[in-house]
């Protein structure tokens, strides 16, 4: 089934592309090393529209669970940063394969395996163009 409108289409590929490598970052910023692993399976569910172009968007994401062999992230797209008002846009997650990762830097500490993380939120430009 294609798209009947292209610009819609590059903004689903956009904002699944965002789940990817919010997800990556996330789990470097927990302590992972880039590169953080082979994705297993990722996914992007889209609720409403994201705004007009040049709106801004806040994305969190959030390490679920990172183990020696499997890490899992979760990623919510927001309208506003105003905790309050904010409707969720989309969410997704993506669970990687991550014992290479481990593997190249060394090995893996109880200490990465224990820990819950938080990625910091990320404003990003609604901009259908790019």
């Amino acid at each position: 089934m294609g798209s009947r409108n292209p610009k819609a289409h590059s903004d689903l590929v956009s904002r699944f592309q965002l789940t990817d490598s919010m997800a990556s970052l996330a789990l470097t910023t927990s302590g992972l090393p880039p590169p953080t692993g082979v994705s297993t399976n990722i996914q992007t569910e889209f609720l409403r529209p994201a705004g007009k172009e040049g709106d801004e968007f806040v994305i969190e994401a959030e390490v679920v669970k990172l183990g020696k062999l499997l890490a899992t992230t979760r990623i919510n797209f927001y309208d506003s940063d105003d905790v309050s008002k904010r409707k969720l846009l989309a969410f997704g997650s993506h669970t990687k394969a991550v014992n290479k990762a481990w593997e190249n830097a060394g090995g893996v500490s109880d200490y990465h395996v224990a820990k819950h993380y938080t990625a910091a939120d990320t404003r990003y430009p609604n901009n259908r163009n790019s």
